[in-house]
């Protein structure tokens, strides 16, 4: 059954939306990727997943029914994704203690920086799909970017809204605040340029030296550059046939097999 958790905290409120939450299992945490919420999740809720595992689908400050903030970058996004689990820990008295990280898109940046905060050894594994780890993969922050040389932010959003064919990732983003949406897609960008050498993404270069269980899923949208550095930093590969970058959502039964036999 569908169960729904809020967490107030000052000015913000933070949303989960998870399974019956049972101590003895591992759980699974789905992050989103930029504009997105946990709509786009919702059928693991209703998956055999929910057999064996605790399910976890936070929407980030500024998505979903996630309040808005001052503040959205990563950091404190992902402190209000900590501050949550706690919460809920000690409401129903269960412990989270085997987490596997399932990250979609932007979502594998704040995977990533879980991987090294408080939670780090309760995370005993990492599903970034189509997650962005070089320069080449995050193709709307780049647009962004580029647009707000000549246009406007909202002129660029509502333009960007229109040509968007996925109906849940459309759903999404008429939730979802555009000024959260502009600062994730600016941080990212700045991620992608912030280190130096052939490949710049300062997160891919974390994601690969990361002392954890992981694994790279992609479909037919990820770039070849990205699948290079992966491969040139033997980051395990899993592909799966979806034609869009919302692998998650398209395949779920694919995914569902492959988290199964990944555990």
């Amino acid at each position: 059954m569908n169960q729904e958790s809020y967490f107030s905290l000052a000015s913000e409120t933070y949303f989960i939306a998870h399974s019956e939450l049972i101590s003895s299992r591992p759980t699974l945490l789905f992050i989103h990727g930029l504009g997105d919420s946990h709509i786009d999740f919702l059928p693991y809720l209703t998956s055999d997943l929910t057999k064996n595992f605790n399910i976890l689908i936070p929407d980030l400050l500024g998505y979903g029914k996630s309040s808005s903030a001052s503040d959205y970058s990563f950091q404190h996004q992902v402190q209000g994704i900590i501050n949550h689990l706690d919460y809920l820990q000690a409401k129903t008295k269960i412990k989270f203690n085997d987490i596997i990280l399932i990250a979609h898109s932007m979502g594998g940046i704040h995977a990533t920086l879980l991987c090294d905060s408080t939670l780090k050894n309760v995370i005993k594994g990492f599903i970034n799909v189509e997650g962005s780890v070089t320069q080449y993969g995050s193709f709307v922050s780049k647009n962004m970017i580029e647009s707000l040389k000549i246009s406007s932010f909202a002129d660029w959003f509502a333009e960007f809204k229109r040509g968007i064919q996925f109906g849940s990732y459309y759903a999404s983003l008429e939730f979802c605040n555009p000024q959260a949406f502009c600062q994730n897609a600016s941080e990212m960008y700045h991620l992608c340029h912030a280190s130096s050498g052939k490949f710049t993404n300062s997160i891919g270069k974390e994601f690969v030296g990361l002392d954890v269980r992981k694994v790279y899923c992609y479909g037919d949208f990820t770039c070849q550059e990205t699948l290079e550095f992966l491969k040139e930093n033997n980051v395990p590969l899993h592909y799966i046939p979806a034609n869009t970058h919302f692998v998650l959502s398209e395949c779920p039964e694919e995914v569902i097999k492959y988290v199964e036999s990944f555990i």
